[in-house]
Order: structure tokens, then C-alpha cells, then sequence
């Protein structure tokens, strides 16, 4: 009978994100480097088959996975210095009034951009943080060998956090300018998405 382990039901038997949060090369003065809500001690487990490595494949990365690491690494946060740092990672992307020499001219965006950057991303904390918590309770009450139905019941709130994060990533475009869009899209293809890792859930079968 199949056995699968907790760690995987955590997960919504979807696919596990390993993001470093690293700062992204600076585009003005460095900035100190973000803290992630991810465990960076992750980054630390060897690969097993069929494991996506973005710093090999970006390509293979969907846009949904990145834009979902982004915008849960930016969000949620509350104190002066947890703030001032998202914005000085928003604005090392190079939205916002860049205060650097060696900017190429028009280089950088309003600083309305980063504003309605971030708060793209906690929009998408406000509504993916409903999914996590029913995943959760249903991880809670779920035997290392759950139904077809609670397998089921989990793969769908995988896909409705996949949804969660199409929606508001299709949104960027109206929110900000047509720069700054622009630089996310670059940010996003050049960046994240190869500092991403995907792990296929940890399903074994006992024999």
C-alpha cells in the first residue's frame, strides 16, 4: 500500500518551492539582503529524481511557481525594518526612483510601482493564506495513509493556489506602469526562477 509521508501533504502533494532569498544584482546601491519565509536549510537537500533545478532549467519553471515565491517572500510583513527591506528589493529591481550614477537614462519607474507591486503581493497573501490553512487542517486530521478523497480534496487546493497566483500576476499589467512591468517580467525570468527548485512530492510505496 502506498505510503505518503507528512511532508508531502504539507506541501498539497503539489510541488515544493526551495527560494534563496538572496538580493538581486544591484541595479543601485546594495541593499541588505531579504529574509524569506522559506527554510533556507532546504536548499541544503539533495536532489532526487525528477527534481527541476531553475539555476539549470529556468525555462522549466512555470511563471505561476515564481511569481508565487516572490510575492509570499514580500508579503506579509509588518515591522519598519521587515518594510524597508521588501522595498528595497522591490526597488533593486529597478521599480521606483532609482538614486544611482551608473543607471542607464529612463532607467526606473514611479514609486507608485513599487507600492502597487507590493501590494499585488499581499493580495495574493490575503487570499492563498484561506488555501494553506484548510491544507493544513486537513494535514492535521490525515493519517500517513490517506483516502482518495482526501487526496483529491488536496490536489485541489493545490490548484487553487496555481489559480490564486495566474490571477494576480495576470493583473501587474494594469496595476503598473508599462516599465516596471517590464523589469518584473525581467526579474522573474532572469532571477527567481533560477533560484527555484522543484521537488516531486515524497511518495514511496511499501512492497
Amino acid at each position: 500500500m502506498r505510503k505518503i509521508y507528512v511532508a508531502a501533504l504539507v506541501a498539497v502533494l503539489g510541488l515544493i518551492i526551495i527560494f534563496l532569498g538572496r538580493t538581486p544584482p544591484a541595479n543601485s546601491h546594495s541593499a541588505p539582503p531579504i529574509v524569506t519565509n522559506q527554510n533556507p536549510a532546504m536548499a541544503a537537500i539533495p536532489d532526487v529524481p525528477g527534481t527541476i533545478d531553475g539555476a539549470k532549467n529556468p525555462e522549466l519553471i512555470p511563471d505561476h511557481v515564481a511569481y508565487s515565491a516572490i510575492f509570499r517572500m514580500l508579503s506579509n510583513r509588518h515591522t519598519k525594518d521587515e518594510i524597508d527591506r521588501v522595498r528595497a528589493y522591490v526597488k533593486q529591481m529597478g521599480l521606483g526612483k532609482q538614486n544611482c550614477r551608473q543607471c542607464p537614462p529612463g532607467f526606473g519607474t514611479a514609486d507608485s510601482d513599487v507600492d502597487a507591486f507590493l501590494s499585488a503581493a499581499e493580495e495574493f497573501h490575503q487570499r492563498v493564506q484561506i488555501i494553506d490553512k484548510q491544507a493544513l487542517e486537513i494535514n492535521d486530521r490525515t493519517s500517513v495513509n490517506p483516502s482518495a478523497e482526501v487526496i483529491a480534496q488536496l490536489r485541489g487546493l493545490q490548484r487553487a493556489k496555481e489559480a490564486t497566483a495566474k490571477d494576480v500576476a495576470a493583473s501587474l499589467p494594469a496595476r503598473l506602469t508599462p516599465g516596471a512591468f517590464q523589469l518584473v517580467r525581467q526579474h522573474i525570468n532572469e532571477y527567481v526562477k533560477q533560484r527555484i527548485k522543484l521537488v516531486p512530492p515524497m511518495i514511496a510505496a511499501d512492497k
